[in-house]
């Protein structure tokens, strides 16, 4: 019966599930917001359009998202916590440590540390102990730092929305150098013998990018430029 009450039902939940039923049966256990599960659906859809399809049947009855919880000792760690707790707690432990890094190379090449406030394990203790519901309180993101620092900062800073630190965009212009060095990269004889991807596909989605609008040809960055790191290790380290 309780199988049942979580089988996908919506289209965004099959689609998901079509990668990870696993996850699938989370969002919907935890009742995750729309507009995450239409993010995950449509990152998942477009995987699906560049990926080797014979490099993808050998993986069809493989749950990469239950493969990756089964890795941790679930009941001695997250169970009890809060769900955003519990999300925290994996993001910690797997992308975050070489997501973080990508922030901290600007840091790093000037020899400054910008996160030592943060470092002090008192803080960090406590920081653990204060409830999910405090973290974004009514929405408020970092709603205790703020708070905590409000007399010694303007109230620009105060109000002020989380600012990601990123890169012009490299797709908005045809003629910028780092646009044309992906082209070639991802048009390239080398990056047709990465094995798991589909090399048609992927010269399809670049032949399309002129028609997409700024916003659009903007968040087109991030997954060229991952194709593009594959294509330069493959070539570097392939045997």
């Amino acid at each position: 019966m309780f199988g049942r009450l979580i089988r996908p039902r919506t289209e965004t939940e099959r689609r998901i599930a079509a990668t990870s039923p696993w996850l699938a049966r989370l969002g919907i256990t935890l009742a995750f917001p729309p507009h995450l599960t239409d993010y995950v659906a449509d990152k998942f859809t477009f995987l699906h359009s560049i990926i080797a399809p014979e490099f993808a049947g050998e993986f069809a009855k493989r749950d990469p998202y239950r493969e990756f919880f089964r890795q941790f000792d679930y009941r001695k760690t997250l169970y009890g916590r809060e769900p955003a707790k519990q999300i925290l707690y994996l993001w910690v432990k797997s992308l975050f440590v070489n997501y973080v890094l990508a922030a901290e190379r600007l840091d790093m090449a000037n020899a400054v540390e910008v996160r030592l406030p943060f470092l002090d394990h008192k803080l960090f203790e406590f920081g653990r102990s204060i409830p999910g519901s405090m973290l974004a309180k009514d929405g408020t993101i970092k709603y205790i730092l703020r708070e905590a620092t409000k007399n010694y900062i303007t109230d620009e800073v105060y109000r002020g929305l989380k600012q990601p630190f990123l890169a012009p965009p490299t797709t908005k212009r045809n003629d910028d150098a780092m646009f044309v060095m992906l082209q070639d990269i991802l048009r390239s004889e080398s990056f047709a013998s990465v094995p798991f991807i589909d090399l048609t596909a992927v010269i399809k989605m670049l032949d399309g990018i002129n028609d997409l609008d700024d916003a659009a040809r903007a968040s087109m960055d991030p997954i060229l430029y991952m194709m593009a790191s594959i294509g330069v290790l493959h070539e570097k380290y392939r045997l």
